[in-house]
């Protein structure tokens, strides 16, 4: 994630492509950095173009035709200013659909994201999971057996609305993912009148129940680290790699175990990179 694209075409892409990889580049909407995604061509292969996906999330968030995708979209309606906040955001879904040179029968849907930023944006966040979600689940094409592996940085805790979404497959109206629904964004002041914006309505707004298809895959991370990013204001995990349980994680790289600010001498970037080894035969399905 936060890939410069001048740096992808300059340096990653023709540096991994001279090791074997092929490369494949998202850029955020409204920016000039994104989102990079590379696999070995000895192992894999992408078998058509239509197999790359590059989408704004706000675009899957604000489609109005989404049967039974819709529990979000009265709150859309409801207020406004958070509807107004996706259409801002540039946050971008990629993803690829890969199939194993040695058996052809081993598939996987590899996902990359990265959310939105700001501390009290958890319901935001949460609601572009479920926007996601819901792109991830057209891309199975009706083969639910396909399996998922999502990477991102997700700028949320494992106790946050887009963790317990994606793990569990469910937000519920009275979860603290909605602690700061009609806070942030902040409303704006009418210069007609003496109120804020949908300040009189905004008291009796019910947040939405999100909840996944019964069918759609619990995702599960490669492994529990202490925290991913570390810096004066903040020591924690925002970071994941996460699978359905149709593959399973055998292996992880180490995970550094004393927290130092970051970036420092040893880590030049101020998140951890994850490492993790996939096993893509078909696994119980759980």
């Amino acid at each position: 994630q936060e890939v410069d694209e001048s740096i992808y075409k300059a340096l990653y892409l023709p540096v991994l492509e001279s090791k074997g990889y092929e490369g494949f580049f998202a850029v955020k909407m409204g920016s000039k950095e994104g989102l990079a995604m590379f696999w070995s061509t000895k192992k894999f292969e992408c078998l058509e173009e239509i197999n790359r996906v590059q989408c704004p999330i706000n675009k899957i968030l604000l489609q109005e035709d989404c049967k039974g995708w819709d529990a979000h979209l009265d709150l859309l309606q409801q207020l406004p200013r958070i509807k107004r906040r996706l259409k801002e955001l540039g946050q971008i879904l990629q993803c690829v659909q890969l199939v194993s040179k040695s058996n052809p029968s081993e598939k996987v849907i590899v996902a990359n994201t990265h959310l939105y930023y700001h501390p009290l944006g958890d319901h935001i966040r949460a609601l572009q999971t479920y926007g996601l979600c819901r792109k991830l689940v057209e891309l199975q094409d009706g083969d639910l057996s396909t399996p998922i592996l999502l990477c991102g940085d997700l700028n949320s805790d494992p106790d946050s609305g887009a963790s317990q979404l994606l793990r569990h497959g469910r937000i519920d109206v009275n979860a603290d993912v909605w602690e700061n629904l009609l806070s942030h964004p902040k409303p704006r002041i009418s210069k007609r009148k003496s109120n804020t914006e949908g300040e009189a309505s905004e008291k009796n707004i019910v947040p939405p129940t999100l909840i996944l298809p019964l069918n759609f895959p619990r995702l599960r991370p490669s492994g529990s680290p202490t925290f991913t990013h570390c810096i004066p204001q903040f020591t924690g995990v925002l970071d994941y790699i996460l699978s359905s349980s149709y593959i399973s994680c055998v292996s992880t790289a180490p995970m550094p175990t004393m927290a130092e600010y970051m970036p420092n001498a040893g880590m030049p970037s101020d998140h951890v990179s994850l490492v993790s080894e996939y096993d893509l035969r078909p696994q119980r399905i759980e």
